[in-house]
């Protein structure tokens, strides 16, 4: 390919890895709100327009969540700090930050209800005990650091995350031992029979971390970037463009058992992915040197997306214990899309504010 060196030429930082960060984690935060707020009355909830706009279009298709593990797989190549050594240490502490994230945003509440009634049942062992993305995240740091003390290239990772995908699209929803914990614990690796003890499985979502580092070590050796992305962007337009076309006609994710965002199978893995590059190869031509103040934000966020998705889950999860579920209000679809618009930039100050406090650059 012309656009392609030998040698590793492009090294910078790239504007538009941070501006699809962005995008995810702003996707992610007028998702969330919506499918909490609706969790005491999902059948009439799911019928709305605007219900599957905000989990679906927003939360599924359009770059959130699996735009997150995609761009996490590319900045272990460009960060200089990406040792095995550090990936599984860095893996760690994400995964315990899952814990506390958890003891955070939804343990208040269930305490609340031991100490006033005396009640403690399986939903109060979820709320400190449910599936995250940090879970997954930290378990796929430390899985590639262990993949690279084997001294396993990014190519060779990749093909281990397509059959660790094509073990475990089958198999979701075929494991349950009828009991939360061992259903929990299964739920890391594999999609259990139940949503509650699974989502972003190791076996069915490495596979966007693993595509990310193949992808990023292709990016490192683009020497014409231009050219590169509108080649891509014409190939992404193509896929996704089908990809959405077989959606509307068969559903959403019609080829998992369940319709299930978190149990894609590698064909709906490959549509998912194609959108993701159709916002990168977009993102591309985007100038932050025409839009500084722009950029700035983009920057920051990208730089703080961590931060950001802890304080919007804290405040999240506090709010819908004690203010929805406690008084038993059901909140319309406006106000819950009025809850996530705000909640986008309440997040972004506060963790601008926490870094500012712990002495760090925000960005």
């Amino acid at each position: 390919m012309r656009f392609l060196s030998r040698e590793e030429v492009n090294n910078g930082r790239q504007f538009n890895l941070d501006l699809l960060k962005a995008t995810a984690i702003v996707f992610m935060i007028l998702c969330h709100p919506v499918l909490e707020f609706t969790q005491t009355r999902p059948v009439e909830a799911m019928g709305s327009i605007w219900y599957f706009i905000s989990v679906y279009i927003c939360g599924s298709y359009l770059p959130s969540a699996h735009a997150f593990m995609f761009a996490m797989g590319i900045g272990i190549v460009f960060s200089k700090k990406s040792t095995p050594e550090f990936l599984i240490k860095r893996g760690v502490c994400i995964y315990i930050l899952g814990y506390i994230l958890n003891a955070l945003r939804y343990g208040a509440y269930p305490l609340y209800l031991l100490c006033s009634q005396g009640v403690w049942d399986e939903w109060s062992t979820y709320c400190f005990m449910s599936q995250d993305i940090l879970y997954f995240a930290g378990l796929a740091l430390i899985l590639t650091g262990v993949l690279q003390l084997l001294h396993l290239d990014e190519k060779t990772i990749f093909i281990i995350s397509i059959i660790m995908c094509a073990i475990g699209a089958p198999l979701a929803f075929v494991f349950d031992t009828g009991k939360y914990i061992p259903n929990y614990i299964i739920g890391h690796f594999f999609v259990t029979i139940d949503g509650w003890t699974s989502c972003f499985t190791l076996f069915n979502w490495y596979i966007f971390v693993g595509f990310g580092l193949f992808f990023g070590r292709i990016l490192k050796r683009v020497k014409e970037v231009d050219k590169f992305y509108k080649r891509l962007l014409v190939v992404s337009l193509c896929i996704a463009a089908v990809y959405a076309a077989l959606s509307y006609f068969f559903g959403i994710f019609f080829m998992n058992k369940y319709h299930w965002y978190y149990a894609m199978s590698i064909p709906e893995v490959i549509g998912v992915i194609s959108i993701d590059l159709l916002f990168l190869s977009l993102y591309n031509f985007v100038r932050p040197e025409k839009l500084p103040r722009f950029a700035k934000i983009v920057r920051t966020m990208s730089k703080n997306v961590l931060v950001i998705y802890c304080i919007h889950w804290i405040i999240l999860g506090n709010f819908d214990s004690f203010v929805v579920r406690l008084h038993e209000l059901q909140l319309s679809f406006p106000e819950m899309y009025l809850f996530s618009l705000l909640l986008i930039p309440v997040s972004y100050f506060l963790a601008k504010l926490w870094k500012k406090l712990r002495g760090q650059n925000a960005g």
